[in-house]
């Protein structure tokens, strides 16, 4: 099986090695807005952990970015595991779900990793649900 997170397509597929070839044997993609696509997750970790996300889009080299944001994916990976039993935000929006996370995070109680693991509960479940 094979999920995919794209800017703002999420995608399921159910491949199999049938007689020595790949093939597709299931596919689905969401028909929904992108309230659970990869674009809302890449834009809140350069939020929350770029000081300076000009320097981000200043980067000429599509790998240097490529590399830059991987290495934030594995920051936040890092950091979230203790959070294992979240509810996640109440919003199917990527819209909502960006003003839901700004305004817990502005109300001063929430820590980084504890908002990017609600994020990650939040997407994951709009995935599921949507495709």
């Amino acid at each position: 099986m094979s999920f995919i997170l794209e800017l703002k397509t999420l995608i399921f597929l159910r491949l199999a090695v049938v007689e020595d070839e790949i093939n597709l044997l299931e596919w689905s993609a969401n028909s929904k807005c992108g309230g659970g696509s990869g674009i809302l997750i890449e834009k809140q970790l350069r939020r929350l952990y770029l000081k300076d996300d000009l320097k981000f889009f200043n980067i000429e080299d599509p790998y240097q970015k490529q590399k830059q944001m991987e290495q934030l994916f594995v920051k936040a990976e890092s950091e979230i595991t203790e959070f294992t039993k979240l509810s996640g935000f109440n919003a199917r929006c990527g819209v909502i779900i960006q003003s839901d996370l700004i305004h817990e995070q502005n109300e001063g109680g929430a820590q980084k990793p504890y908002l990017i693991a609600k994020l990650y509960t939040t997407v994951a479940r709009n995935f599921k649900n949507d495709v």
